[in-house]
């Protein structure tokens, strides 16, 4: 070790030596293996030279990897003889994962002290936006996770058994992950599962805030430990709109406080509810993904976390590349979420505006393409659920809305459509059912403690 950097030229060169010595040894550890790994230049340089005969396919062995640095036009920086000495460095090649592995955390050492140096330089430039060095900060170490982090091929042999345990830990008739709480959904996805991003679309004022909220509620009372991000409306909007759903008071009146002394009551009872609901939320606006995928994690380290829901998507920051556009900026939004899913092993539902192109020409049903700035969003998504209003000219205002909820990506099974009712009064959905050729809503979960409305 020298000075503060930090690196280990004898063990670089044992590394070195053994992947010269051994045909076979660069396949132990080709997923670790990289040039940039090797911080003494004439290592870095051998190095270098042994990556390129892998990817070709070629034979390694001193007189190959030194004819690679003979094109590369650094022969004036090592020799032959000096490649050739590196296999006096290793006796056998029993512990190269072991040194493998040791070199990786080495470089990631030095690679936080650049990064770190970096964020402390700009910290202290009253020029720079401390939220952008922040979020600098945060997409620097989650880059380096990623370029260091790396799985490989598995062997089956390995991989059904632990399959078969997962298989046999499904209970028969349970709900798998997150349940919506809405019958119809909850038979075609069974429930959201760890590693998924669904989407829900629908155009403003549909009510795909309230169906969240209602999915966000739902899995909390059954002990869900789940996560909202707002980054549309404020907590007192988003939780004025889960008192109402829970109480049965009009949104509209407790959002003017004009409630009767008696629905104060009934508020206080929704609220001492409310707050035993493990929910946790943030209405931050300045977000990106990096800083959703720090939060979450943060928070499944302090009290567990099993499903994320975030309003909505194209609010979601992004730092565009020039000549970037806004459709590769929420592609690569789309992408950070589903490697949020896979990461911290929780399903992620987000939501999504769709594009003015379905009300044009009098088409009705939506399409994956709907989705605004829609860019990788249906690719990266498991599922898509599109919300639709039923249009009534009769309906006044205020009356419950038929919305027609169209499942339009499952990517482990069927898609379907079917009607919800969404009691805008109360900010929450229910389920239909048929009667004499007409809907009407049915009880559920949270069914008002109340109806008597009062003039407001």
């Amino acid at each position: 070790m020298t000075g503060s950097i930090l690196f280990d030229k004898d063990l670089e060169q044992s590394v070195l030596g053994a992947l010269l010595l051994e045909k076979t040894a660069i396949a132990r550890v080709g997923v670790l293996f990289r040039p940039e790994l090797f911080y003494v230049l004439q290592n870095e340089l051998v190095a270098g030279s042994i990556y390129t005969l892998f990817k070709k396919g070629s034979a390694i062995d001193p007189v190959t990897v030194f004819s690679e640095i003979r094109k590369a036009g650094h022969t004036d920086k090592i020799t032959l003889l000096e490649v050739v000495a590196y296999t006096n460095h290793v006796s056998n090649t029993a512990h190269l994962e072991e040194h493998m592995a040791k070199l990786t955390e080495l470089f990631m050492s030095r690679e936080v002290q650049k990064i770190g140096g970096e964020a402390y330089s700009k910290g202290g430039d009253w020029s720079q936006d401390v939220f952008d060095v922040i979020n600098g900060l945060q997409k620097g170490l989650s880059d380096l996770l990623a370029r260091t982090m790396q799985g490989g091929l598995v062997g089956m042999d390995r991989l059904i058994t632990a399959t078969l345990r997962y298989i046999e830990s499904i209970r028969p008739g349970v709900i798998q992950g997150v349940s919506s709480g809405l019958k119809p959904i909850d038979d075609i996805f069974y429930g959201f599962k760890p590693h998924e991003l669904h989407i829900i679309a629908a155009r403003p004022s549909c009510g795909k805030t309230a169906f969240a909220l209602q999915i966000l509620r739902h899995a909390a009372s059954e002990g869900k430990k789940m996560a909202f991000f707002s980054l549309e409306m404020s907590y007192q909007k988003i939780n004025q709109r889960m008192l109402s759903a829970i109480s049965g008071i009009p949104f509209a009146k407790i959002q003017r406080n004009l409630l009767a002394e008696y629905e104060w009551s009934i508020l206080n009872e929704a609220a001492v509810k409310l707050a035993q609901l493990p929910i946790y939320l943030d209405d931050s606006f300045s977000q990106n993904v990096q800083v959703l995928h720090s939060k979450c994690i943060q928070q499944k380290f302090k009290t567990g976390l099993d499903g994320v829901i975030v309003d909505y998507l194209q609010l979601i920051g992004g730092g565009r590349a020039k000549g970037q556009n806004r459709e590769q900026v929420i592609a690569e939004i789309s992408r950070g979420l589903k490697g949020m899913a896979k990461d911290i092993e929780v399903p992620v539902i987000a939501l999504s505006q769709m594009s003015r192109d379905i009300e044009k020409g009098g088409r009705k049903e939506p399409v994956l393409s709907d989705l605004r700035e829609s860019g990788a969003i249906e690719q990266d998504a498991d599922g898509v659920i599109f919300l639709t209003p039923v249009e009534d000219e009769q309906q006044s205002f205020g009356a419950p809305k038929t919305i027609m909820t169209k499942i339009a990506k499952q990517r482990d099974g069927a898609k379907d459509s079917f009607p919800l009712v969404f009691q805008g009064n109360y900010m929450r959905f229910q389920e239909p059912e048929l009667s004499s050729g007409n809907f009407k809503p049915v009880q559920n979960f949270y069914e008002p403690q109340h109806t008597q409305d009062e003039p407001f």
